[in-house]
């Protein structure tokens, strides 16, 4: 499908204190909707999207207990789906790829970590080794292949091998109860974002502790819940209450405020996962409007 349609909404420059960077030329051209697996089948609030290094996009279904990649030409077009249906699999939201192609899925019930090779195999469950309970949120990957792990009932991150071994926590940032999501940028500095409060956290350089990058971004984003960062280490927030997704400089620096709430090609309902690809295009999981869009992002 070719580019139909621009969205900008909200272009704020330098008018609240930590608007450091002018973005008044950051766009989304809406590329292409996908509704479909392929086969006639519809896809069911899909939660999570990750951008593969070969331009394919790899979807969790999880309204229908799977996850689908989408090979896809350079419109933007599906050419070829394929599906992946597993047991270990029955409620799959977040997904991240590893090395070698390898995907890591989270599963809401039970809430855990599944680890696949390229071709979908099951490999294992990603237990943390020593704890006990753990509620796992979200998590993210480094260029090494250790994962962050948000776990609810302690507070803290985790810092885990794929095998399990959990080389050491992070506490939460002080006064911060909840993390939603978590991230790793192209120069594997970790980000952390507070829904809740609506403050973006990056980890220090020496892994030990969280300080704030942000103000709240209340302002902004009614509920950031989702984050990643392209290339050039921007930050986008899909906001899943506010149907818009949120653009900060790598320093953290308000940008600007894409799309909206709406059911037309470009607007969103209850936005999730995001992802970039290596030709900077923004894909989306639509969650409540049952379908992924793509965008390129012009600057």
């Amino acid at each position: 499908m070719m580019r139909s349609m621009i969205i900008v909404v909200a272009v704020i420059c330098g008018f609240f204190p930590y608007a450091d960077v002018c973005a008044k030329d950051i766009k989304l051209w809406h590329r292409a909707s996908v509704y479909q697996d392929g086969k006639d089948g519809t896809l069911l609030h899909p939660e999570g999207v990750a951008c593969a290094t070969d331009s394919s996009l790899i979807v969790t279904d999880s309204g229908n207990g799977r996850l689908l990649r989408f090979r896809i030409e350079s419109e933007s077009t599906p050419v070829e789906v394929t599906e992946i249906k597993l047991p270990q699999l029955k409620t799959p939201t977040k997904i991240q790829l590893g090395g070698n192609g390898e995907m890591y899925v989270l599963n809401r019930t039970p809430p855990q970590i599944v680890r696949l090779a390229a071709d979908g195999r099951f490999i294992s469950v990603v237990t943390p080794v020593g704890q006990t309970a753990a509620a796992v949120k979200s998590f993210a990957l480094n260029s090494s292949g250790d994962l962050y792990v948000i776990d609810l009932a302690a507070k803290k991150v985790l810092v885990m091998t794929p095998g399990g071994a959990v080389r050491g926590t992070i506490d939460f940032p002080t006064g911060t109860d909840f993390l939603s999501d978590i991230a790793v940028d192209p120069r594997d500095r970790v980000l952390a974002v507070d829904g809740v409060a609506g403050i973006v956290y990056a980890l220090d350089a020496a892994g030990r502790s969280f300080s704030p990058i942000t103000e709240s971004l209340k302002p902004y984003a009614r509920y950031p819940s989702a984050l990643t960062t392209d290339a050039g280490g921007r930050i986008f927030l899909s906001d899943r209450n506010g149907s818009r997704i949120v653009v900060l400089s790598a320093g953290g620096g308000f940008l600007v405020r894409l799309s909206g709430r709406g059911w037309k090609d470009g607007l969103l309902q209850y936005p999730s996962q995001v992802c970039i690809d290596g030709r900077g295009q923004l894909s989306v999981a639509d969650t409540l409007n049952s379908r992924v869009q793509v965008f390129d992002v012009s600057n």
